[in-house]
């Protein structure tokens, strides 16, 4: 810029030019005005991002402290709290992304803590056999024998499904004919070792039948139903 006075160049160095005093620049009190308007624009520039910056690390610390305790969103987490801490922790750069680090680091081993003790807590309770599955009978009749009134079963039961079944029942019933109207008598038993016990998946057991027929007919119909589970009859009777 030159002056527009003498035609000398001014280099800004004070208000008055060099050569023939002219007043070129703005006087000091209005040059310590600018000056204290721009730092105050300056400031109010810092002071948003510093606002910004604090929330986003606030939500990034919460949001991550959460997600490290939630299946599946442990390195997310992990990372969250990393970045709330280094853009958020007071001190220097350094200092926030390694102290940051740290604690991320720590809550990260400690939801893989948590997570193993929950796991190990309930891997030690022995599962209820009753609700894990759906139990299914499988009845297979053996032989059998009537004679003089008296109808004797023998046979095997083996427990096919996927559940426990608490003392299963297995009642005889013998018919006066086909129609299955009329019963002649009834018996309940137990296959062997579950009387108020479980049959559980995979087991297999004996059974045995025996009931007497009133009035001795000489030919009778008779069936074994499965009391508690669902089952099937294999070798079915006449």
């Amino acid at each position: 810029m030159r002056c527009p006075s003498c035609g000398a160049r001014w280099k800004g160095r004070g208000p008055y030019c060099a050569q023939c005093r002219f007043r070129i620049g703005p006087s000091p009190a209005g040059a310590g005005a600018a000056l204290r308007a721009d730092r105050f624009e300056q400031d109010e520039l810092e002071l948003g991002q510093a606002t910004a910056l604090a929330f986003l690390a606030r939500v990034l610390l919460i949001g991550g402290f959460v997600a490290t305790f939630i299946p599946g969103f442990a390195i997310i987490g992990f990372l969250a709290v990393w970045t709330g801490c280094g853009i958020g922790l007071p001190g220097r750069t350094r200092t926030r992304w390694v102290g940051g680090f740290g604690l991320s680091a720590a809550l990260l081993l400690l939801s893989v803590a948590v997570g193993t003790g929950v796991t190990a807590f309930t891997r030690s309770v022995p599962p209820d056999d009753r609700n894990a599955g759906a139990p299914f009978l499988e009845v297979t009749i053996e032989s059998w024998q009537y004679a003089e009134g008296a109808l004797s079963v023998t046979g095997a039961v083996a427990n096919t499904g996927s559940a426990a079944v608490f003392s299963p029942a297995l009642e005889l019933i013998v018919y006066e004919d086909d129609t299955r109207e009329a019963v002649l008598a009834s018996d309940t038993a137990y296959p062997e070792g579950t009387f108020d016990a479980y049959l559980r998946q995979g087991q297999e057991t004996s059974f045995e039948h025996a009931v007497r027929v009133p009035d001795q007919p000489a030919q009778i119909v008779w069936e074994i139903i499965v009391g508690d589970a669902p089952g099937r009859i294999i070798g079915a009777p006449p």
